[in-house]
């Protein structure tokens, strides 16, 4: 598409309009770029491309897309961001590290699982710090982030000590003494080097190769691979309503959990680290078959713990797997899914170093990839699992498990998806090969964000605008795109302006040419009305075009 600086400079002098220069776009499949980091959310995901562009999809429940909208959802990714290099897709919640080191947050708007407080979040990406390394967005509205100096910082959410800063946070809602939020980044270690953030609790990765973890319940945290390592507190903290042996346990400071570790994963309810030598260890919530154990239930003779708290001994029984087991080896990086849905939902995907990719856990919505929905176990209520990994791709670079579906890049830098798409989060445009309850499911690996000349949409903010012609307001049919710095530009009609400018200095007119494809643009000529002009639009979507755009036939 050719740029006609003469014609747009007049225009811009002639229709007075207050805008940002940068526009969200939607994605056009012909363009070139792979991608180099992606992240899968509770039923959005995130990916970011070569040339620092970051495009999102699925649900925008809370504002998780970062296109200054909430509610709806996306089902063909749209950008949002540029300069990013990282990123990181939570329940509700996103976040991104740009090139220079500064880190944005964006979506946790509403929130009516845990009642977030009124202010915490934000539709379009906003910053948070500066000199960040790596991120990780929790569920349930808690977000971590790396410095580069190796330090740890936490904010959001503290419901169960997730911060892992001792309880501390303001208060938010009367009726409950652990709604506590913790508004600006605490540090809370040092000698970081990457961060995990599940249900209400987090890992962390010490350049030691140390584990450490905090927040909610004892089971994900862990009590390491042996007794040596796991290292209790001397003063956890309690729900005093909670009977005595009930999983009630939080952890209020980080506690170490295991060593010689290199790379880790903080699931839903349950947790998994790889060890130096390749190895994949996981120990918490057993209830789909997810720690890939080959077991197909929660208990074990292990799982009542005996320790001490306040000099005196307490008998500590979970209803999941405390220590580490060890599924694989050959390992090099491992993504845990999963929702709190009845019955729960848990699945988990390692890759391994010769590039393959592995699955096992809840096959119900086809997110192992396998192209069944059938298992080799049933858990407690019947339903069909996996409780050992099976082998879907090779060739894979990168993984990551959200709600209901995986997401895969692939050494070619091709982006691939499978799993539930309630809400447009596989970025196909909503297609699938099944069903699951009402959902509709993808059982197969799918390429998606790929296919020269595909036809993408975006759904944009359709309002009136007021505009200066001359000095005379004017009232238009606009399309406004929001950007990342909480401006935007609005977008109008071409026939609605050759309309109102023509007669003027800078009259133009518009014909179609149907044959090559091409909208025809012959500046100083006055317009010729084809019906329609300057009426209200009914059309809430504006669909990316390939025509030819020639101004004066060049």
């Amino acid at each position: 598409m050719k740029k006609l600086p003469s014609l747009l400079l007049a225009l811009l002098c002639a229709v007075s309009l207050c805008s940002a220069p940068i526009t969200a776009r939607a994605y056009d499949g012909a363009e070139a770029g792979h991608f180099v980091s992606i992240s899968a959310g509770f039923a959005h995901g995130l990916a970011v491309k070569a040339d620092g562009t970051l495009w999102a999809w699925g649900s925008n429940q809370t504002g998780q897309l970062g296109t200054g909208s909430v509610g709806g959802f996306q089902s063909i990714p749209v950008q949002v961001m540029d300069n990013v290099i990282s990123c990181s897709a939570g329940e509700f919640g996103s976040a991104a590290i740009r090139a220079d080191g500064t880190l944005w947050t964006w979506g946790d708007m509403h929130d009516n699982y845990y009642n977030a407080p009124a202010g915490c979040g934000s539709p379009l990406p906003r910053k948070v710090l500066d000199n960040a390394a790596a991120v990780s967005v929790g569920q349930g509205g808690s977000y971590y982030a790396v410095k580069t100096d190796g330090t740890l910082w936490a904010w959001g959410s503290n419901y169960c000590n997730e911060l892992g800063n001792g309880g501390q946070g303001a208060l938010y809602r009367d009726d409950d003494p652990y709604a506590r939020w913790q508004w600006e980044p605490v540090q809370i270690l040092s000698g970081v080097k990457a961060v995990s953030s599940g249900l209400r609790y987090a890992l962390a990765l010490g350049i030691d190769g140390s584990l450490w973890g905090w927040g909610d319940m004892a089971a994900p945290v862990g009590l390491g691979a042996d007794d040596s390592v796991g290292e209790y507190l001397s003063q956890p903290w309690f729900d005093q309503d909670a009977q005595e042996g009930a999983l009630s346990l939080d952890y209020l400071y980080p506690v170490r959990v295991m060593t010689g570790v290199k790379a880790l994963c903080a699931g839903y309810e349950a947790s998994f680290a790889i060890k130096e030598d390749g190895s994949l260890w996981a120990w918490g919530s057993n209830f789909d078959g997810n720690l890939g154990n080959g077991i197909a239930t929660d208990r074990d003779a292990e799982n009542q713990v005996t320790y001490t708290y306040n000099g005196r001994l307490t008998r500590f029984t979970s209803d999941s797997q405390l220590r580490a087991t060890k599924v694989m080896d050959g390992t090099v990086s491992v993504s845990a899914g999963g929702t709190g849905d009845f019955p729960p939902v848990y699945f988990t995907c390692a890759l391994k170093a010769d590039g393959s990719l592995w699955t096992w856990g809840d096959v119900f919505y086809g997110q192992l990839g396998s192209g069944a929905v059938t298992g080799n176990a049933v858990n407690a209520d019947g339903l069909a699992i996996q409780t050992v990994p099976v082998k879907v791709m090779d060739g894979v670079a990168q993984v990551s498990a959200g709600g209901h579906f995986i997401l895969a890049l692939k050494n070619d830098g091709t982006l691939w998806s499978w799993g539930a798409n309630q809400m447009g989060q596989l970025g196909n445009g909503g297609s699938s090969n099944g069903q699951a309850g009402n959902w509709p499911i993808q059982t197969v690996p799918v390429q998606i964000m790929s296919g020269a000349g595909r036809s993408v949409q975006r759904t944009e903010l359709l309002h009136t605008e007021t505009v200066t012609v001359n000095g005379h307001p004017v009232s238009l049919s606009a399309y406004l795109v929001t950007d990342s710095t909480g401006g935007g530009t609005n977008y109008f009609k071409l026939r609605d302006l050759a309309m109102l400018l023509s007669g003027t200095s800078a009259q133009f007119d518009v014909t179609w040419d149907g044959a090559p494809g091409a909208v025809n643009i012959a500046a100083g000529a006055s317009y010729t009305p084809v019906g329609g002009e300057l009426s209200a639009s009914s059309a809430s979507v504006a669909a990316p075009s390939a025509a030819i755009l020639l101004a004066d036939g060049k």
